[in-house]
């Protein structure tokens, strides 16, 4: 990535019992994902990207909402 000093000389970043990692893991995350994190900033803040009430949201976010939450 643009600015990258390569890897760490020890393990920097880790998702608790799933990976740990020398690199940044920032590479491996699609687009899609990010605006999705984005989005859900603004769902925790009862911010929703369409108009009306929570059962007015598309299945799709409300499922990708739900995963991001830990449902």
């Amino acid at each position: 990535m643009p600015g990258s000093r390569g890897p760490a000389s020890y393990p920097k970043w880790e998702i608790r019992g799933v990976i740990s990692s020398k690199t940044c893991l920032l590479p491996l995350v699609s687009e899609q994902s990010r605006s999705l994190l984005r989005l859900h900033a603004h769902y925790k803040r009862n911010i929703l990207p369409f108009a009306g009430g929570l059962m007015d949201q598309p299945q799709a976010y409300l499922q990708a909402m739900e995963l991001l939450n830990g449902y």
